[in-house]
């Protein structure tokens, strides 16, 4: 089994990807270019979670499923909004530095 088809892997592995990200450490302890890997990796799990999610609409859902949906729904949404939020602390970092 690969350890990235179990959803919460994938939510601890985007954890560890904001921290890295929030903190600046990818930079720090890699280069730069680490930065924007670990950003795209980010940004292609949550598309993945987002792709699986959508798969699921198709069938006609019950209304405990309609609830779980959304809740997913609601989880990406935030983890889309923290890596924004990263993405603007970054951004402003970059600014002071210069």
């Amino acid at each position: 089994m690969n350890i990235l088809e179990n959803r919460y892997a994938k939510k601890q592995l985007l954890d560890i990807l904001a921290y890295m990200l929030w903190e600046n450490k990818a930079a720090e302890m890699f280069g730069p270019s680490y930065a924007m890997f670990c950003t795209e990796l980010y940004q292609d799990i949550v598309k993945e979670i987002k792709s699986t999610i959508a798969k699921k609409q198709k069938a006609a859902l019950s209304f405990e499923e309609i609830d779980l949906k959304c809740r997913y729904l609601g989880e990406v949404f935030a983890l889309e909004k923290r890596l924004e939020t990263i993405e603007e602390k970054m951004e402003q970092t970059k600014t002071t530095i210069v």
